[in-house]
């Protein structure tokens, strides 16, 4: 995990120790950290207007991929309580 970290840029190494903790992430952190590799790697290593545009287009994704999935689990929880 170590050499994988190594080659991350600074930025998205950040990002992701952030988000894990330090603790070994999970697989939809390696997704995350690894399109953010991406993007900054595309610019150079430089945060560019694209960069950041993309940045957000994956979190609204993400988010609205939760909600959905929240959403879902409670119309079920009521339905399980309706049927009662």
């Amino acid at each position: 995990m170590n050499d994988r970290d190594n080659r991350l840029p600074d930025r998205v190494r950040t990002i992701s120790r952030l988000l894990t903790g330090g603790h070994q992430p999970s697989r939809g952190v390696r997704l995350l950290v690894f399109v953010l590799g991406r993007i900054f790697e595309q610019g150079g290593g430089k945060v560019t207007g694209k960069a950041i545009f993309a940045a957000l287009i994956v979190l609204v994704v993400v988010v609205l991929g939760f909600v959905a999935y929240r959403l879902v689990v409670l119309e079920l929880i009521l339905r399980l309580v309706e049927d009662r």
